[in-house]
């Protein structure tokens, strides 16, 4: 999956435009936005909801959703308002896993500055 934002009536937004997807990509869709609700869910206990923002938008990343309003809107579905997650996202970016979660390429997409897969191994 990359480039996908998710939306709540299971439409994809693929580069700017929403399109209806073939089931298979809204079984992924669907899939995936079930993950990240889980994902909040299981740090609701213990993380804040910036920290949850953050953990979220990592693994919008991770899994391919890697510009700006794809990254927002997706969270938004997941129960954040655009706001925070807009304000996260931009204060959270860096060059380095010193002073930031994810950096901003050229091309204006995201990339996680340390792997997920790295954090839990």
């Amino acid at each position: 999956m990359t480039n996908l934002s998710l939306h709540a009536d299971a439409k994809l937004s693929v580069a700017g435009r929403t399109i209806q997807p073939s089931p298979k990509d809204t079984r992924a869709a669907s899939k995936l936005l079930d993950e990240l609700r889980a994902l909040n869910e299981a740090c609701a206990s213990t993380a804040n909801k910036h920290e949850r923002a953050i953990f979220l938008i990592r693994a919008c990343i991770e899994h391919g959703i890697v510009k700006e309003n794809q990254i927002i809107g997706t969270v938004a579905n997941v129960g954040f308002k655009h706001g925070h997650v807009a304000s996260v996202l931009k204060a959270e970016t860096g060059i380095n896993s010193e002073n930031g979660w994810w950096r901003r390429e050229p091309d204006g997409t995201y990339s996680n500055l340390v792997p997920l897969d790295h954090l839990t191994t």
